[in-house]
């Protein structure tokens, strides 16, 4: 049930702002993404339905998707689903990648230094 009121969350998020935050099933579709992105920044927020935090967190990661559009791909990822592909000791953990590897990550609830991150990345573009 809360796995279910978690989705509606981030639909009803999605269908508010726009830009949606990709909520990936399976681990080749996120191997495929990220593969795919080339120097695009990809966003994986990673999450659980019972994690209080992630459920704040998620409209504040949609207004960021919105906010950038086509140049930042966001990506939601249900570690429960997905046990063992992520090395993760806190929720919500945010990884950045570029080129298919990890260029930054946010541990906990920090949407304003997720934000100054992603900026900051952006700038670098190499």
């Amino acid at each position: 049930m809360a796995r279910l009121l978690y989705l509606v969350l981030w639909s009803t998020i999605s269908a508010v702002y726009g830009m949606s935050v990709k909520q990936v099933e399976t681990s080749s579709e996120f191997n495929n993404i990220l593969e795919n992105a080339g120097n695009k920044l990809v966003v994986v927020v990673l999450f659980t339905d019972w994690c209080p935090p992630c459920r704040r967190m998620a409209p504040k990661i949609q207004t960021m998707a919105n906010e950038f559009g086509n140049t930042v791909t966001f990506l939601s990822v249900d570690v429960d689903d997905f046990q063992g592909l992520f090395e993760i000791q806190h929720l919500p953990t945010v990884k950045i990648f570029r080129h298919s590897r990890e260029v930054g990550k946010v541990v906990g609830e920090n949407d304003a230094y997720l934000k100054y991150m992603i900026q900051k990345l952006l700038r670098q573009r190499n």
